[in-house]
């Protein structure tokens, strides 16, 4: 076995805004969100500010071995170890996966994962790389008022020629329903997109502002999503809006209209919650292996990823992405199974050469058996209007 080389700990840095959602076409990625992995190469990152709620990032340093591949698939190791970015996650089991705290938070790093998932490539056809690619998924708000009284929009100040912008008008309204309703309507669709990723639809509620602003009552009309959780769960956060600003001075009746639907890439998984899935796996999985054992022999195999990757960068400069795999180790040690579970990186023979780097290392034997563990490798950085919708 090859030693393994010292890590750092580095955390994912910011968390996604909201994105725009008040037009009829995909909501937009804020500018100027942060992305969660550094340019740089390990040899000259350095690591920014962990986050205490969130997934570390591995950062190993580069080893140095001969041991032979049994595979041509894998680059010779005596080659030079090319100086390409390739970073490690923190590992963890699938009934265990690490998730920002905060509704909102989570769902923001869950589309930049899924974008990562999908990861990039030259070819313009390829799903990142086409105009109006959105990873998160879709939410559009609408509002039909059918009462009368309120302009359609705020008066204008005849001194400044601006618009009074606390002056309750139907623009307004519509305003604060999109902007106050976009990341809990997605979240509710998100819990169903787990369920069937292809569901879809529109739903139609009957909502009443009180002339103070706050929401008194709502009603369901109607939902075209299957999941019908996901449309209770529609009224419920229509029903705990926040108080409409600027007040309406009067009663509004409306009809507030939530289209959504899925996003270019698939949502990443979530821990399973499930008890019966969750006793299964752990009666299948019942052994145990240090974080620190489990990355620093995956350490060992980074010489030969980073060989994997630069001969995909070989074939195509502007190939990106994340391999999500998952190693099963058997209760002697060693591999029994190394497979790409979750990710969708755009050039297959950097995956079977990236699994077949980590088939030849030697795990330690779990404790009490048996064990499961995931782990993340992102190759590469995606380019700065990655995953962005064209203005």
């Amino acid at each position: 076995m090859r030693s393994s080389g010292s890590v750092v700990l580095i955390g994912l840095s910011g968390v996604l805004t909201a994105c725009a959602a008040n037009s009829a076409g995909p909501p937009r990625e804020p500018a100027g969100a942060t992305p969660m992995v550094a340019a740089s190469t390990f040899r000259t990152a350095t690591p920014p500010a962990q986050s205490a709620s969130s997934p570390p990032l591995v950062q190993p340093a580069p080893t140095h071995s001969s041991a032979p591949t049994e595979t041509a698939d894998v680059p010779v190791p005596d080659a030079p170890v090319p100086d390409v970015p390739v970073k490690l996650e923190a590992p963890y089991t699938p009934v265990a996966v690490p998730r920002q705290k905060g509704r909102v938070a989570a769902a923001g790093e869950d589309e930049e994962l899924a974008r990562w998932n999908i990861g990039g490539n030259a070819d313009p056809n390829y799903p990142s790389n086409r105009s109006g690619f959105h990873p998160g998924a879709r939410v559009v708000v609408d509002v039909d008022i059918k009462s009368r009284g309120l302009p359609k929009r705020p008066p204008v100040d005849r001194r400044t020629g601006r618009s009074r912008r606390n002056a309750p008008s139907e623009h307004g309204v519509l305003a604060h329903a999109r902007k106050w309703g976009y990341w809990d309507f997605r979240i509710c669709f998100e819990s169903a997109l787990r369920k069937n990723p292809l569901d879809h639809g529109q739903t139609k509620l009957r909502m009443r502002i009180a002339p103070g602003g706050k929401v008194s009552r709502v009603k369901l009309l109607s939902s075209d999503l299957e999941d019908k959780d996901a449309a209770r769960c529609l009224e419920e956060q229509v029903a705990n809006y926040r108080d409409f600003s600027p007040a309406p001075g009067r009663t509004v009746n409306l009809e507030l209209s939530i289209k959504l639907w899925p996003g270019d890439a698939p949502l990443p998984a979530v821990s399973i919650t499930d008890e019966a899935a969750v006793k299964k796996f752990h009666e299948a999985n019942p052994g145990k292996i240090p974080d620190a054992d489990f990355v620093g022999t995956v350490g060992n195999a980074l010489d030969d990823i980073r060989r994997c990757y630069a001969s995909g960068l070989e074939r195509d400069p502007s190939l990106w992405g994340r391999i999500l795999l998952e190693v099963q180790i058997p209760p002697e040690g060693g591999v029994a199974k190394v497979r790409q579970n979750g990710s969708q990186f755009p050039d297959r023979k950097v995956v079977r050469c990236v699994r077949r780097a980590l088939r030849g290392q030697e795990f330690p034997s779990p404790e009490g058996g048996r064990t499961t563990r995931m782990i993340g490798l992102r190759l590469g950085q995606p380019p700065s209007d990655a995953g962005k919708p064209d203005e």
